[in-house]
């Protein structure tokens, strides 16, 4: 593993919250690989984009100041309902040779009209998970865990920005849609006590470049004491 991928992986471990996964059986995670996209098309696009923002005259001096500061790195996890609403079997695969599909596209889908992202790996993957492990189901049962560690998963690290941002209340909108934000490029959500935990949904996909896909497993507390 070179030394892009490590510091990769550093951050991915940095990013799972083992409070995240309480009562789901999981006390890590193992990254078994990082591929790294190399798409001129979207990088030329997002430097466009960009410069363009920074360069628009109706943005305050102390918006566009703090803007120079909105990069984030967030993940992009799969969604299997998307997957049967759009026949697309590969979503991430996509987002890497194609880019994220507009927000218009998944408002069309019956989602939020946004692109949603999120700054931890439970909270990108909780669709993912939802499937194997329907919400209000058992959470504490002993084949949870190996099951989840069963299914290697993938995320979409991505280079965001994030423009004139801030919080929102989950819940307060049933479907976040930029129409009503328009003063934002985009808001979101804090997950959990960690206050590092975000739902980020960001109206302009354009300034998303995905720069790396990253194959993982989670580890259940079978492998852990297996180990021990």
């Amino acid at each position: 593993m070179g030394k892009a991928s490590r510091c990769v992986s550093g951050g991915f471990f940095g990013s799972f919250l083992a409070h995240d996964f309480q009562g789901l059986g999981i006390s890590g995670i193992r990254v078994n690989r990082v591929i790294r996209v190399h798409n001129r098309y979207l990088r030329s696009r997002f430097d466009k984009h960009m410069q363009h923002f920074m360069d628009k005259k109706d943005r305050k001096d102390d918006a566009a100041e703090g803007s120079k500061r909105a990069f984030e790195y967030l993940f992009y996890g799969e969604s299997p309902l998307l997957a049967a609403k759009t026949g697309c079997r590969n979503e991430l695969l996509r987002v890497a040779e194609e880019g994220f599909r507009a927000p218009d596209e998944y408002r069309r889908h019956g989602f939020d009209g946004a692109v949603r992202l999120a700054s931890c790996v439970h909270t990108a993957d909780s669709d993912r998970i939802e499937s194997i492990h329907p919400r209000g189901a058992p959470r504490d049962s002993p084949t949870l865990g190996r099951a989840l560690s069963l299914c290697h998963g993938q995320l979409v690290i991505t280079k965001a920005f994030l423009g004139n941002h801030r919080e929102i209340v989950e819940g307060e909108h049933e479907h976040v849609h930029a129409a009503d934000f328009p003063d934002h490029d985009s808001v979101y959500v804090s997950r959990g006590p960690n206050p590092k935990n975000k739902g980020w949904f960001v109206f302009d996909d354009a300034l998303l470049l995905p720069e790396y896909v990253v194959s993982f497993q989670y580890l259940s507390d079978d492998d852990d004491h297996a180990s021990s």
